[in-house]
């Protein structure tokens, strides 16, 4: 009985010690597609429809699908409610209604449960003007 619980205890430190290795790895290339998509960008600007464009969406196109197959989920969504348990207020701008968010300055990830990087996100704010009497 106690070397089935080594070995159960074993197979578990295992697991764990991959999540967080997986985790880790997945952290560490975040700024790595942030690059990417901000190259794209700035190639974007000089030439739409270039091979340097072309290569840039392929390379980004396949980051982000084997992230998907990992678990990584996108937090891109724009025109919801502001969420501060996924997103990171950055900044206001005016809007017919209270924290509706305008604006994604940077995604952000999670890791199927895990936050990895709230979302950078410019949040609507009510004017006087709006606000009803």
């Amino acid at each position: 009985m106690h070397l089935e619980n080594l070995k159960k205890r074993s197979i578990r430190d295992r697991e764990e010690a991959i999540k967080r290795a997986r985790q880790q790895l997945i952290e560490d290339l975040l700024p790595v597609i942030d690059a990417f998509k901000m190259g794209m960008d700035e190639a974007i600007k000089a030439d739409p429809e270039g091979p340097i464009v072309n290569g840039f969406k392929m390379a980004i196109n396949q980051m982000e699908k084997t992230f998907e197959e990992y678990g990584l989920v996108c937090i891109d969504e724009v025109g919801g409610a502001f969420d501060p348990k996924v997103q990171e207020a950055i900044g206001y701008e005016d809007g017919e209604e209270d924290d509706l968010v305008l604006k994604i300055i940077r995604k952000g990830y999670r890791l199927k449960d895990h936050l990895i990087r709230p979302a950078s996100v410019i949040v609507s704010q009510k004017t006087e003007n709006n606000q009803d009497s």
